[in-house]
């Protein structure tokens, strides 16, 4: 994804090109291209026959992390708080900080 936010749009042969190592064969970038068209993630230009990102950055971050706390915590994010609290990679700051974004209505 991280190519297709770069360069606004590619064919699998630029992605092998610029695709960092270790290099992934054709038909592998093939694979992941057509998994992340079926998620939704990228599109196809038929007259151009490239591929391009349908959602930003931020917006696949945030689907992915949603994913995860589906898919790990019982979509509770109230599970993943104390959990990541637990593990020392919250803390106090950051939960007040998140306290203020809460009374700022999120904005």
């Amino acid at each position: 994804m991280k190519c297709f936010w770069q360069k606004e749009s590619m064919s699998i042969n630029e992605l092998c090109d610029v695709h960092p190592e270790p290099k992934l064969h054709f038909n592998e970038l093939a694979s992941q291209i057509n998994t992340l068209q079926e998620k939704g993630y990228i599109g196809y230009n038929d007259k151009t026959k490239t591929f391009y990102a349908t959602v930003s950055k931020n917006d696949y971050c945030v689907m992915n992390i949603e994913s995860l706390v589906k898919k790990c915590f019982h979509n509770s994010y109230m599970t993943t708080l104390p959990d990541l609290i637990r593990r020392k990679k919250l803390y106090m700051n950051d939960l007040l900080l998140l306290k203020k974004e809460i009374e700022l209505g999120g904005n």
